[in-house]
């Protein structure tokens, strides 16, 4: 089991577009992936759960992966957050 905290740090917090990179991401993965925030931990696979985490700007959020291709898993959500933060989210901006 591997597991990284972070601060969700790009504007609006976990809303749909993200979520749904995030979902489609983790769905490529065997391993369990969860995103525990203060209020609940939810399945990263659903982005339903991801956008009812209620997840905003400037929460922390803590990845948990567990499974046979966790590292790879880690990796690769890890990369994304990065990618999400670097993009017009941070602005505000969509397209």
């Amino acid at each position: 089991m591997l597991s990284q905290k972070l601060i969700i740090d790009f504007a609006n917090g976990i809303h749909f577009r993200p979520a749904g990179e995030i979902s489609g991401l983790a769905m490529n993965y065997q391993s369990t992936i969860q995103f525990i925030t203060k209020q609940k931990a939810v399945n990263a696979k659903s982005m339903l759960n991801l956008l009812g985490s209620g997840t905003r700007e400037g929460d922390e959020v803590e990845i948990v992966v567990s499974g046979p291709d966790e590292e790879e898993a880690m990796k690769s959500m890890l990369a994304l957050i990065d990618e999400i933060r670097q993009e017009k989210y941070k602005e505000g901006e969509f397209e």
